[in-house]
């Protein structure tokens, strides 16, 4: 897998889940993997970690490494930075677009939401909904949001960096009324 940061910047994590015993091999396996990739659409990946879950244990434990600097194999992904932010968000933009949305305020910044269930709305930024491009002003949302994690005001709300919003039902009934 690879993921894309709000500072433009790549990480690569090779993951693997086992419901038994996990080898050795297979953890040198995962970190392999996850080193062999050298470049994505030109620029060198700022982390590469192999991931290895073992479900069978009570709680489930995670092993997360980062690989070895011997890789056999250089690899280069060419995922472009504007595709990638593109598909992140179809999925939520596709459920929202269907659903069809209202709109919630915090603090300055507007949200697409729609019902999820009964007691969940979940939204997403409203310039990330009509935007499929990284931007300054995009790059700029992302810090806004990362400012605003851990506020008084978003403890019942899920906030993630990505600017995807899940939030009781009840809240923002109370907003609207």
């Amino acid at each position: 897998m690879a993921g894309l940061d709000w500072h433009n910047n790549w990480h690569v994590l090779e993951a693997k889940g086992r419901s038994r015993s996990v080898s050795t091999v297979e953890v040198l396996r995962a970190k392999n993997q996850a080193g062999r990739v050298n470049s994505i659409y030109g620029l060198v990946p700022d982390t590469t970690s192999a991931s290895v879950v073992r479900l069978f244990t009570n709680p489930i434990s995670v092993l997360l490494d980062d690989p070895d600097d011997e890789n056999q194999t250089d690899t280069h992904w060419e995922i472009d930075p504007q595709t990638f932010v593109r598909l992140y968000y179809a999925p939520i933009k596709q459920y929202l677009e269907i659903l069809g949305t209202e709109t919630y305020n915090l603090q300055n910044l507007e949200f697409d939401v729609a019902q999820f269930s009964d007691d969940y709305m979940i939204g997403l930024l409203s310039t990330f909904r009509t935007q499929d491009v990284v931007t300054q002003e995009w790059t700029r949302l992302m810090q806004d949001i990362k400012a605003l994690i851990g506020t008084n005001e978003l403890q019942s709300l899920g906030l993630g960096l990505d600017g995807i919003v899940l939030l009781p039902s009840r809240l923002f009934r109370e907003e609207i009324i």
